[in-house]
């Protein structure tokens, strides 16, 4: 399972206003949901391959090539799903015109014992900008707004040194009404605060994850 996974899953049970983080109601509700995606870990579109897709079109390949390849996913409803999202980042990216650029990722600490590292899926460059791409692209649940800038604080802290323009692009897949409804965001890098709230809760959940795998420590 990938960081992103785990991250992605540990971000869309963030709820403060109605489950209050460091509290045992709260440990109990992490501890039962991370047992019914444990379970459910077969189940899954693997979107590796999409990103890996995306990096391509950047490097060169033709558009239709990858609308083409995508297309022949065998998983019920994922060729349409991937397709779809795939002209959705073309939109807002113009992966033809757009130059691939290598990203790292950016690593937040939750407590003493646990830092994650989570890097953009792809990043490009357009126009004298260097964009950091993540994509959020499972159906349910959406995410809500607090969670939404919870992401865009931590992607987005400015690198020191260097004279190149930086933003970051979100987006989003979700399922509204039976059908995928894009979102895309772009803002600049800017400093910002990343939430005590969130820290504890992730620190709960990444606490209660290495319990369920046998206890294998710090999740770097």
């Amino acid at each position: 399972m990938s960081t992103k996974t785990d991250f992605l899953r540990g971000l869309t049970l963030f709820n403060p206003k109605i489950y209050v983080p460091a509290t045992p109601s709260n440990k109990d509700r992490i501890t039962g949901k991370i047992a019914d995606y444990e379970a459910s870990d077969g189940g899954r579109w693997n979107y590796d391959d999409f990103y890996q897709v995306v990096r391509h079109v950047l490097k060169g390949a033709s558009f239709e090539q990858a609308m083409t390849h995508l297309g022949t996913l065998e998983g019920s409803g994922e060729a349409a799903a991937k397709t779809s999202l795939l002209k959705f980042v073309d939109k807002h990216l113009n992966l033809a015109d757009s130059e691939y650029v290598d990203c790292g990722p950016r690593e937040i600490r939750v407590d003493d014992r646990t830092a994650i590292r989570i890097a953009p899926d792809f990043a490009c460059k357009l126009d004298g900008v260097i964009r950091h791409v993540l994509v959020y692209p499972n159906r349910q649940p959406a995410l809500s707004e607090a969670q939404r800038d919870v992401v865009k604080s931590l992607m987005s802290q400015p690198f020191s040194g260097g004279e190149e323009t930086y933003n970051f692009c979100m987006i989003e897949f979700p399922g509204i009404e039976g059908k995928r409804v894009g979102r895309y965001e772009e803002i600049p890098f800017a400093y910002g605060s990343i939430s005590q709230e969130f820290l504890m809760h992730m620190s709960d959940f990444y606490s209660e994850l290495s319990n369920k795998r046998g206890g294998q420590g710090t999740l770097i």
